[in-house]
């Protein structure tokens, strides 16, 4: 029988059970390093096959951009495309760092908030590109109907800086706006340079003529949201009280044929026959004694018929109140500025629109009385060669001339004297 201790040396097996117990964990150790290092390549493999794909489309998307900006001038559109691409590749930049397997935490979270700001940069820019491709190309549309140029519409005012006491000084005849235009359809005046920042600002000096046709140089510099407001809004329809009035009157008073449209003429009533018709008023003639350019002297006779006071002043009426409703149709304070310049007014009445108090009403006012004047004026100049038509006389009544006709005075008739213009009625035959 085996002694205790040949048994425990027999039975006791803890130091082979340590080494199994060593050679299996160096064995899962070993195994779990491997598929550390199989799942690390993996990741790798994977994070470049993303990158490629990254670096694609962002080639591609670049090629798109640069293709899309193709309407805008070339040196515009390169400003464009520089940015991009460098905001494009910033992107991408900090998606490998925060999808690399290798960066740490710190890079990681740096390219989180990188890649948001990023974002909202490179669809500024899509965004920006697309507001010059609308405007250049509405440009190029006005700039080519010349019929429409100077006649139709005009281009808006553009802010030239401050002067010496800080006040703000406006090209106000539009030539800086149409020649800053041209250069973004890339058709540049010599000397023309146009710089865009990336910040959206815009630098460009040139020249443009003026309207006594000079030369006149510039140099401006316009914020995003100025160079934003140009591009969609170029130029302001204009208002043109006085022609519109005008070229509505038409046949309105004087028929095709010269003669005073049936209506505006004035009627008496018959005496004694209640209820019947007004008879027109007689025609009179008015003559006038004249000096010709020779020295002779001419009898000049008119054959006036009356008119209709009321019915003339009313249609007159209605045309200034319609001229008045197209003046604040269009907001535009320089379209509305240029309209009340061709009627003898300005900043001033204009000004009265910004009063709550009344303003509007007095602006009124004074516009449709001012608009009154320039209408009738008009409505005077419409035959002044053939010297028929209406025309008012001293006490600012209307009347109508059908006729004018001269005759030569000899010597020795009465009235030969050089004090013309003195009226002589008297009934026609």
């Amino acid at each position: 029988m085996a002694t205790y201790g040949e048994y425990k040396v027999i039975s006791d097996r803890s130091a082979a059970d340590l080494q199994n117990t060593i050679a299996k964990t160096t064995t899962k150790s070993v195994n779990d390093y491997k598929a550390t290092q199989e799942r690390d390549q993996k990741e790798r493999r994977m994070f470049d096959i993303r990158q490629q794909k990254r670096n694609k489309e962002a080639s591609e998307n670049k090629a798109a951009f640069e293709k899309n900006g193709k309407a805008i001038a070339n040196g515009i559109n390169d400003s464009f495309v520089e940015e991009y691409n460098g905001l494009l590749d910033q992107y991408n930049n900090y998606t490998n760092i925060l999808e690399d397997p290798n960066s740490n935490r710190k890079l990681r979270k740096e390219a989180m908030g990188k890649l948001s700001s990023l974002e909202n940069d490179i669809a500024a820019t899509k965004a920006n590109q697309e507001i010059y491709i609308g405007g250049s190309a509405t440009l190029e549309e006005k700039l080519s109907n010349s019929a429409a140029l100077g006649s139709t519409y005009g281009f808006v005012s553009l802010n030239m800086g401050k002067d010496g006491k800080g006040k703000f000084i406006m090209n106000e005849d539009g030539g800086v706006a149409q020649d800053i235009a041209n250069q973004l359809i890339g058709k540049p005046g010599k000397g023309d340079t146009f710089t865009r920042n990336t910040d959206g600002s815009i630098e460009a000096n040139g020249t443009y003529l003026n309207a006594d046709g000079e030369e006149e140089s510039y140099t401006t510099k316009l914020t995003a949201q100025e160079v934003e407001a140009f591009l969609n809004n170029p130029t302001y329809n204009y208002i043109k009280p006085v022609e519109t009035a005008i070229n509505s009157v038409g046949n309105k008073f004087i028929n095709e044929n010269g003669a005073l449209v049936e209506g505006f003429e004035e009627g008496k009533s018959i005496i004694g026959q209640p209820g019947a018709l007004p008879k027109p008023k007689e025609q009179t003639i008015v003559s006038t004694t004249v000096r010709g350019e020779n020295g002779e002297y001419f009898e000049r006779r008119e054959t006036r018929t009356p008119v209709n006071q009321d019915a003339i002043n009313a249609e007159i009426n209605a045309l200034a109140a319609t001229q008045y409703v197209n003046f604040m149709a269009n907001e535009n304070d320089l379209a509305r500025l240029q309209a009340l310049k061709s009627i003898g007014l300005g900043q001033a009445q204009l000004d009265l629109l910004s009063d709550v108090n009344e303003g509007e009403n007095k602006f009124k006012k004074i516009f449709e009385e001012r608009m009154r004047e320039k209408i009738g004026d008009g409505i005077m100049n419409t035959n002044p060669k053939a010297n028929k038509g209406l025309f008012k006389d001293e006490n600012e009544k209307w009347y109508f001339v059908e006729q004018v006709s001269k005759t030569e005075i000899k010597k020795g008739d009465k009235n030969t004297t050089e004090t013309s213009d003195e009226y002589n009625s008297g009934k026609s035959n």
